[in-house]
């Protein structure tokens, strides 16, 4: 089991292999007062905002007009869209349904824009390309003729404004009124080949102050993702993440909820409903307890130890009800400050469980 304070080994690159994540806040928070700022320090600090703030748009537009020279000689499709990508900083994400990747380049370049030089690919290999969610996506010219790719983003809770990738202006806060603007909005630079989606999540979720609940469900926590991207929003990077592994996500009661889209609709009834069917009038002892904010990191851990430690970190006395088999659930969770409230929802409808409360001290973990 994994203590509930999160260990920097978590955060290991190695264990993770074939992917290589670097986040690249383009904003520092600066935590010493401003006065104590060196002015040198200060007019690096604006230079990086204002760089950040620059729309993903001009971004690539900005990109695409970068002189490059390309060579490719029977260079295969996917590796001349890499090349272009890494040579140019332009998102380029190929579609990984269309069976394009395979498809053979020969062609010589130089000293041409970047723009220039995806024209020509597209031309030679009879593709086409829009601009969507902060990349250049390509794919065959039925699929890009038909339009934007539809949202990854599937629902959120009515208290949290998280916007969807396609809302810029929206305010954003969380049930607890932090605001989730700046982490969801950070440029992230990244680049994993045929990772797991479970530690796509896991290790995004390690470096930012984002974090994931995956359906328990082994064939989505497998599915692989190859992406690579650099400086890319937070929100575009994770739509285009789900729409490589053919999921969706929502965001409920400060986590974001990673499933498949014909399993949206069940969970979000689950957890739309209230995280506990007791009197309205909860205790003042036990509402303050339950607003306390957390952080924990539980691994294949049983729900008998997860309501131990959850007892140890906020003084909530937890009970089962005889139906519920604690010692044999397993729960794989990780959240930072969190409610309470919120991280005890995600702990019981992991396995379609309820609590309510039983005194100022006590809640009752049952079955629906």
């Amino acid at each position: 089991m994994k203590t509930p304070a999160t260990s920097a080994n978590a955060c290991d690159l190695r264990t993770y292999g074939a992917a290589l994540l670097v986040l690249a806040f383009g904003v520092a928070a600066d935590c010493r007062g401003e006065g104590q700022t060196p002015p040198a320090q200060k007019e690096e600090l604006a230079k990086k905002k204002a760089k950040a703030t620059v729309s993903w748009r001009e971004h690539l537009s900005s990109c695409l007009r970068k002189p490059i020279s390309l060579k490719f000689e029977g260079t295969s499709l996917q590796g001349a869209i890499l090349l272009l990508g890494n040579i140019s900083g332009a998102n380029l994400v190929l579609d990984p349904d269309a069976g394009l990747g395979e498809k053979k380049l020969t062609m010589y370049l130089r000293k041409v824009k970047a723009q220039k030089a995806l024209d020509e690919v597209c031309k030679r290999t009879g593709i086409a390309y829009r601009l969507q969610d902060g990349a250049v996506f390509l794919s065959t010219n039925s699929r890009i003729e038909g339009g934007p790719l539809p949202p990854a983003f599937a629902f959120k809770d009515d208290r949290e404004q998280p916007g969807g990738e396609a809302d810029d202006k929206a305010p954003r806060k969380n049930c607890g009124g932090q605001t989730v603007h700046d982490p969801f909005r950070a440029p992230l630079s990244f680049d994993f080949i045929d990772t797991p989606l479970a530690d796509v999540l896991s290790f995004l979720s390690c470096i930012t102050p984002i974090h994931f609940v995956v359906d328990d469900l082994q064939d989505i926590r497998m599915r692989p993702v190859t992406l690579k991207v650099s400086r890319m929003r937070s929100d575009h990077a994770l739509a285009w993440i789900c729409r490589i592994a053919h999921v969706k996500y929502g965001i409920c009661r400060e986590m974001i909820l990673v499933t498949t889209p014909e399993r949206i609709a069940p969970w979000r009834k689950k957890l739309k409903e209230g995280p506990y069917r007791g009197p309205e009038n909860m205790p003042d002892k036990l509402r303050a307890k339950l607003e306390k904010r957390i952080s924990f990191d539980f691994e294949e851990t049983s729900l008998a130890d997860v309501a131990a430690s959850l007892s140890d970190l906020t003084g909530v006395k937890i009970q089962f009800a005889p139906e519920v088999k604690a010692k044999k659930l397993p729960v794989t969770l990780k959240v930072s400050e969190i409610r309470t409230s919120a991280a005890l929802v995600w702990v019981a409808r992991l396995h379609d469980l309820r609590f309510d409360p039983v005194d100022e001290e006590t809640i009752l973990i049952h079955r629906e």
